[in-house]
């Protein structure tokens, strides 16, 4: 199984502010079919569920959020708060969000389209899910 990892983009920098990009091939190697955006409050809770196929890039643009994954046989913390960081999330990862300001908001890269059939909901069966393919 894939672990996850940050990855860091490019930071062009002057007087008037920062700006940072993704480009699919230079700076992440999978292509991207989705984007979307997220708003979560402080100390509310997003995600709980895993993938079976699709592997996201998690980036937060506003405020900070914690990410807790689960990789079935481990437990990891990461705090985002910085538009030029991203968080690699590969396929049958149970990942949970956390608010930590009064306003965060994240977006996440997906290299699938929405399908509702690849989301895993149930912690307990995405437990036997990983213990399957182990």
């Amino acid at each position: 199984m894939k672990k996850i990892k940050i990855v860091k983009f490019p930071i062009i920098a002057d007087e008037r502010g920062k700006l940072s990009f993704v480009e699919t091939g230079t700076n992440i190697l999978m292509p991207i079919k989705r984007v979307f955006s997220v708003s979560i409050p402080f100390k509310k809770i997003r995600g709980c569920h895993a993938h079976k196929k699709c592997t996201q890039i998690i980036i937060c643009i506003n405020g900070k959020i914690e990410i807790l994954y689960d990789s079935g046989t481990s437990k990891k913390k990461y705090i985002l708060s910085k538009m030029f960081h991203g968080l690699i999330i590969p396929p049958k990862h149970w990942i949970e969000i956390v608010g930590l300001e009064k306003k965060s908001n994240f977006i996440v890269l997906c290299n699938t389209r929405y399908d509702k059939k690849e989301y895993i909901l149930d912690y307990k069966k995405y437990l036997k899910i990983i213990k399957c393919n182990s």
